[in-house]
């Protein structure tokens, strides 16, 4: 690749990427702008304050010292680095190389163009130049030998970004399959969380397990700062063998006036960031020639025949009560939702949260709940649930993208439709449901008259948010791309539209804390017995929101009717 073809690539590049925010409007235009000057600032705020933090404390800091800072730093690094593979993992390429197969390019350099965008995010922005001005700083005031700090910090940067890169394109190569991308890309975020929640996990179980012992502040500070933990002994120790941990390793050896340490540190990550920079351009290379996994293409061709004929599928059911329109609707949907991971990463992410704090309550948990508190936290199992399920219950169409033509060309009443779309969320809610009372039940024990006034709470919620989901569902549409929970091409109106129907939702589901209100306040006066207030202001709650429910599914199915061409094209459009 010469000169000019790297220059019309970057020109291409350059051109692609201004349509596109030309289109999305001008508020995500400034939006864009205004992130780009963000960091380029933090850059330059970075670097400037590495460069006095180095200068004037790391310069006259201990070895020991030294090494904590840099500890601290990398393992920010790398959180960060982390979260934005995690947000950018369905992110295509700066360059297709498909599209570079036919001409005259080697694909070596377009290989090397994409790594260097990939370079390109906001934690290596604002760590990199931070790292290099502490390095400067340090060896300012230490001496120079701690210019060896430099190559330290970027072969460091090199071995991360290449192993991600490598392990980006390893992803590419399995999510060819977009089903199987987008359950990894599930599969890859909540694994991410759930490493990310380990350490506090352990804090919190040991913290719990401290708190047992007598002993005073002022003592534990005192055995800390004469003795060191046990634990950070065999940490220190660690860091010569592993290879995220040579950069600190090196610096505290640099601070001790030892260069071996850092020289061979810096010599062994570049060594292992090329290692992987050259496997990730085998593994794409390997793919993009087809020469990776064989197995389907050896496979025969066998066409789809249901195993078991007499066998009903769940869109053949029906439902008792229900109308046969209404049933089908609501059992295709629920069908269609099982299969989309972009809905398992939603209810998945509500699940793996509610666990984990409720891990940690019942590991910080040492005295009885209150009595009193028992009604509202009975109404708070039913709030939880709900968390991860509004953005469906407020998006219905936006998850059907090309699907939703076919609504459009059914003869059945818009009302009908609106029903069976809300129907089939009610097993997904009530799954979840179960898990936030069964894990408030043994946090706070409650009682028979309490998990009733949990189901009338959750059923009123459900009818209110259905409800409230119907209407902006037909006011406030937006395509939800397959694979993402990130709105696509959202203009300025309607990201602040969505943004107060989540306000109005929050504010309405704060109407089910009123019965355990009233209940607390008869029990308080000694008017009437609390709980059995609380159960019949939930049921009349109940009640009311299942009437304005059912009286609101003809206005709206007409609204729906009417703006049916305003929809489609708005979940129908394709995103880039």
């Amino acid at each position: 690749m010469n000169a000019d073809q790297f220059l019309a690539l970057l020109w291409l590049r350059w051109r692609l990427t201004c349509n596109r925010l030309r289109r999305h409007g001008t508020v995500n235009f400034a939006v864009s702008v205004a992130f780009l000057l963000l960091g380029l600032g933090c850059a330059v705020a970075g670097a400037v304050a590495g460069f006095a933090g180095g200068l004037l404390g790391l310069s006259r800091a201990s070895p020991h010292a030294t090494l904590l800072v840099w500890d601290g730093l990398s393992a920010a690094f790398l959180f960060f680095w982390m979260v934005g593979l995690v947000t950018q993992i369905q992110k295509s390429e700066i360059i297709d190389l498909r599209h570079l197969l036919h001409l005259p390019i080697s694909l070596r350099e377009a290989f090397l163009l994409n790594y260097g965008s990939s370079l390109f995010a906001l934690s290596a922005i604002f760590f990199l130049p931070a790292m290099l001005g502490l390095a400067l700083g340090h060896a300012l005031g230490a001496g120079p030998r701690l210019l060896l700090l430099f190559p330290l910090v970027l072969s460091f940067f090199f071995m991360v970004t290449a192993w991600t890169y490598c392990l980006q394109g390893w992803l590419a190569a399995i999510m060819e399959n977009p089903r199987r991308r987008r359950t990894v890309a599930m599969v890859v975020t909540m694994a991410f969380v759930l490493l990310a929640q380990l350490p506090n996990l352990a804090n919190m179980a040991h913290g719990g397990h401290s708190r047992t012992r007598a002993v005073s502040v002022a003592t534990q500070t005192q055995a800390a700062v004469n003795a060191p933990a046990p634990a950070c002994g065999t940490f220190e120790r660690l860091h010569p063998w592993i290879p995220l941990l040579w950069l600190p390793h090196g610096a505290r050896a640099l601070a001790q006036g030892k260069a071996g340490p850092a020289v061979w540190g810096a010599l062994g990550m570049f060594a292992l960031g090329a290692w992987g920079l050259a496997r990730a351009y085998r593994t794409t290379l390997r793919h993009y020639r087809g020469d990776g996994d064989t197995r389907a293409s050896s496979a025969p061709v066998v066409a789809a025949v249901r195993s078991d004929p007499g066998r009903t599928l769940l869109v053949e059911r029906t439902l008792p009560m229900i109308p046969d329109d209404v049933a089908a609707m609501a059992l295709a949907n629920l069908r269609s939702l099982l299969r989309a991971p972009e809905v398992k990463m939603t209810l998945g992410a509500n699940t793996v949260i509610i666990l984990l704090f409720g891990s940690m309550a019942v590991l910080r948990l040492h005295t009885v709940f209150p009595v009193v508190a028992r009604p509202f936290a009975a109404c708070a199992a039913a709030g939880i649930t709900f968390l991860g399920l509004a953005q469906l219950m407020s998006n219905l169409f936006g998850f059907d993208r090309s699907g939703f033509r076919a609504l459009v060309l059914l003869p059945t009443p818009r009302r009908n439709i609106l029903l069976g779309k809300n129907l089939s969320l009610a097993p997904l809610a009530c799954g979840v449901f179960a898990v936030c009372l069964a894990l408030v039940t043994v946090l706070t024990g409650l009682g028979p008259a309490h998990l009733l006034l949990a189901a009338f709470a959750f059923g009123s919620l459900f009818l209110i948010y259905s409800a409230l989901g119907n209407v902006a569902s037909v006011l406030v549409p937006f395509r939800i791309p397959a694979g993402s929970l990130r709105a696509h091409r959202v203009k300025g109106a309607t990201a602040l539209l969505a943004m107060l129907t989540n306000l109005l939702f929050t504010l309405a589901g704060s109407v089910i804390f009123v019965p355990p209100l009233l209940g607390w306040l008869c029990e308080t006066t000694g008017w009437l017995p609390g709980m059995s207030v609380s159960l019949a202001g939930a049921t009349l709650l109940t009640a009311v929101a299942a009437l304005g429910y059912w009286f609101t599914l003809e206005p709206v199915g007409r609204l729906l009717q009417a703006r049916e061409r305003k929809i489609l094209e708005v979940v129908t459009q394709e995103i880039e």
